[in-house]
């Protein structure tokens, strides 16, 4: 994640209306670019 980065507000709000909208594929999206895993997950909380 530390090439993660908000660019400015209106990024900030897309950003979280994504999150709002399908957390489960935002939180699975950021997980797999960010985090090195033995094993893929298999559903996400």
């Amino acid at each position: 994640m530390s090439s993660y980065s908000i660019k400015s507000l209106e990024h900030y709000f897309k950003v979280y209306r994504q999150s709002v909208r399908k957390p489960k594929k935002f939180w699975s999206k950021i997980a797999e670019n960010n985090f090195t895993w033995y094993r893929k997950w298999d559903k996400v909380v």
